[in-house]
């Protein structure tokens, strides 16, 4: 062990016959990929999906825009399965749209902190290598050096647009759904930083 008093008790908590022991297992009905997991949402119609500052959003109206963003970035953005996308943005419905657009596209999606400074922001955009990104008008002037000196595009939500970024405008179609792509369980999804408390953030 060595870890400390709490890795410790996570050690012990987990290891084989211990009440929460970790094991490997394959459900046999469950979704395969995160894009399984949210297209299965779309079964839930009109419930609601959730409730920001009393508006609420069906599960219906937040596929429909997720479907919709997923379908511009491998359009407009000329993006392919497997390209990483940056989601730079608050905890707002945006992101759920954000970060679920990415799995119905095949994209890689890779979420940064939100309260990373330039630098940090910086050193994980250079890390991950994304083809675009997805931020707010509070986090773009974070990433705008980085993305107008690579050149890559982004989109910006709840903000205007500006040189390198254009404003994000929902796209609801419900006749259209996601784009036809191919996302089998070994493809990548998702890349999550550590909060690089002790040194640089790893991803």
């Amino acid at each position: 062990m060595g870890g400390g008093p709490v890795a410790d008790g996570i050690e012990r908590l987990t290891a084989d016959g211990a009440p929460f022991a970790v094991a490997d297992g394959t459900y046999a009905h469950g979704p395969r990929t995160l894009r399984e997991f949210v297209e299965a949402t779309w079964g839930y119609g009109d419930r609601t999906f959730l409730v920001h500052e009393g508006t609420r959003t069906t599960y219906r109206e937040f596929f429909d825009e997720a479907c919709g963003l997923a379908r511009l970035l491998l359009g407009e953005y000329g993006l392919v399965p497997g390209d990483r996308v940056v989601v730079a943005l608050r905890n707002l419905p945006a992101w759920q749209v954000a970060f679920w657009a990415a799995q119905l596209a095949g994209l890689v999606a890779v979420p940064l902190n939100a309260w990373w400074t330039e630098d940090e922001c910086a050193y994980a955009l250079d890390d991950c290598a994304p083809r675009a990104l997805l931020v707010d008008g509070e986090r773009v002037g974070r990433v705008r050096a980085w993305a107008r000196e690579r050149k890559v595009p982004g989109i910006v939500f709840h903000g205007p647009a500006e040189e390198g970024f254009a404003a994000y405008v929902p796209d609801r179609d419900p006749y259209l759904g996601p784009p036809p792509v191919d996302v089998l369980p070994e493809h990548d999804s998702t890349i999550v930083y550590t909060s690089g408390t002790t040194g640089r953030p790893k991803g």
